[in-house]
């Protein structure tokens, strides 16, 4: 099994060395490093080349999460694509224990993480679904992917994403007109119609940062979580999946509510309508004609990195 790495990067300049030395340590070697460099205005491409690590380096002004990680797929070789972004860090056993995890009939394996806050792991997530445990080698219908709210809620970050080349570009790659959450929705989209493994032992570190964090914007992270959930449900086809849609309409609607912002609401009402239950669509016209009214439904400020 050969392996590319993508590592999308922007403005990472504080980490993206230390992304790339736990690459080079991987006990199983990559075939590659492709990095996808996208408008940095920091020392980013100073601290790539001053690595010593050999990469193949791609410099871009696509401005877009999503449209890098495509690019770095078309660009590579190998028959596995492995993705870690700029400022997440693999353990040296990452890709030995995801290509373990894998059967000959997988397209995909997603590995378990701890969070990396201030430079210290914290406790692992529960992103790999505890519902899907069992033989964590390979062959889960993607079919019970929508059978565990909190687990989808949790997301599938892509630097636990193992997947198929030909398979990414069978389905086209990342969803680029989703800002946000594309990786979910990429992961639950390749598996669609196949199996996929899980890689229980947490084996990378997802950093969290609030310092120039994209995903600060809790409206905007809502509302492109339920665009691309409404597009899963079209996929699926699932009473699960469908529930969860009505779910994160109130969720996001919610969340523009409380910002107080008359546009954010009238933008996300408009997307999540047809998913809201009849009361909360009688309230329109109120929180509309009085807006600042959301700072009583205000929770307090959590920042987290966009996933």
């Amino acid at each position: 099994m050969k392996i590319s790495v993508v590592m999308p990067c922007h403005n990472t300049g504080p980490w993206i060395q230390q992304a790339l030395q736990s690459v080079a340590a991987q006990t199983r070697a990559a075939h590659e490093i492709i990095v996808v460099n996208d408008s940095s205005t920091d020392d980013t491409v100073e601290q790539i080349r001053s690595s010593g690590i050999k990469v193949r380096f791609l410099d871009t002004r696509l401005g877009n999460a999503a449209a890098a990680r495509n690019l770095g797929i078309k660009s590579a070789e190998a028959e596995w694509i492995a993705f870690l972004d700029g400022d997440d860090v693999w353990c040296s056993n990452h890709l030995d224990r995801a290509s373990l995890a894998c059967m000959p009939h997988d397209v995909a394996c997603f590995s378990q993480y701890s969070r990396l806050v201030d430079g210290q792991p914290l406790s692992p997530s529960t992103t790999s679904l505890a519902i899907l445990a069992g033989d964590t080698r390979g062959g889960i219908p993607a079919s019970r992917l929508c059978e565990n709210r909190q687990g989808i809620v949790n997301g599938w970050p892509t630097s636990g994403m193992l997947i198929r080349r030909d398979r990414l570009l069978q389905i086209g790659g990342f969803d680029e007109s989703l800002k946000r959450r594309h990786d979910t929705e990429l992961f639950f989209r390749a598996a669609h119609g196949h199996t996929f493994a899980l890689q229980f032992t947490p084996t990378w570190h997802y950093r969290i940062r609030s310092e120039g964090n994209i995903s600060s914007n809790l409206v905007e992270c809502t509302a492109y979580f339920l665009s691309a959930l409404k597009k899963l449900e079209a996929l699926y086809g699932s009473e699960e999946m469908k529930s969860l849609v009505h779910h994160q309409a109130r969720v996001a609607l919610g969340a523009a509510v409380r910002s107080c912002d008359r546009e954010a609401i009238e933008t996300v009402y408009k997307l999540a309508e047809k998913e809201l239950p009849p009361h909360w669509r009688l309230s329109k016209r109120f929180w509309l004609s009085f807006p600042r009214a959301g700072v009583l439904l205000r929770p307090k400020t959590r920042k987290t990195k966009a996933i």
